[in-house]
């Protein structure tokens, strides 16, 4: 089944503390990236897919990411709980907002547009890593569905980057996050681990990507090795 995109949400509510001390006083969702502030970039792309409806969930340094209201007529939510707890209180905060929907970070840099307006279900984006890594790797059945989430591993998929949530994918994460959302797993969690927890409920597909095509900003070692990259 097909599915038109109704928005994405970005969350960008934490304190990066790998990027301790720049991230104090400039959030990395505003760290510049070959030129590009981080953010804008992946704005500019969700809008080139038309999708318009973009939600920005902050809390550390919301008042930076204020200009984007009137630059590209977005939306932000402020996640209040951000500094007790994990990712999942952002996707709690938009709670009312996730329907057919895009879930990304503020802190991917996509070096090709992956974002369409239509999708044929609900997927994680994967890369493929020969060597060990420390991401969550995941295994898929037959049908390409994941049937199997461990961090770490090694000549594995492990999930980067943005995924996309079909509304019958998010109506029964959203219904399983509210009716946990006071355990201590949760509120300690990402979503990928909750999502681990109740893959016999929750059935999502991988989307396979090229090694160079995503990159993540979360230590000062990737942000100075992705621009040598890119400028290579």
């Amino acid at each position: 089944m097909t599915y038109t995109v109704d928005n994405a949400i970005i969350m960008a509510a934490g304190l990066s503390s790998r990027l301790l001390p720049l991230s104090l006083k400039k959030h990395k969702a505003m760290f510049e990236v070959n030129g590009e502030i981080l953010i804008e970039r992946q704005i500019k792309q969700l809008k080139d897919a038309g999708i318009n409806e973009i939600i920005i969930v902050a809390g550390h340094l919301i008042e930076q990411f204020y200009y984007l209201n009137d630059k590209f007529d977005i939306t932000i939510i402020e996640n209040k709980e951000y500094q007790t707890r994990n990712n999942t209180s952002s996707l709690h905060a938009a709670k009312s907002h996730i329907g057919n929907s895009y879930i990304c970070s503020c802190d991917n840099y996509f070096k090709i547009n992956p974002f369409e307006k239509h999708v044929e279900g609900s997927y994680y984006s994967v890369l493929f890593s020969p060597d060990h890594t420390d991401e969550w790797c995941v295994q898929v059945d037959s049908n390409g569905f994941i049937s199997n989430v461990a961090i770490g591993g090694s000549n594995q998929w492990y999930m980067m980057g943005h995924a996309f949530w079909a509304k019958p994918f998010s109506e029964k994460f959203m219904e399983i996050l509210e009716r946990n959302y006071d355990d201590s797993y949760v509120r300690e969690t990402v979503w990928e681990g909750l999502l681990a927890t109740n893959l016999d409920k929750l059935k999502i597909q991988i989307r396979r990507y090229n090694h160079n095509d995503i990159y993540e900003i979360d230590s000062i070692e990737d942000f100075e090795k992705i621009n040598i990259l890119l400028k290579g």
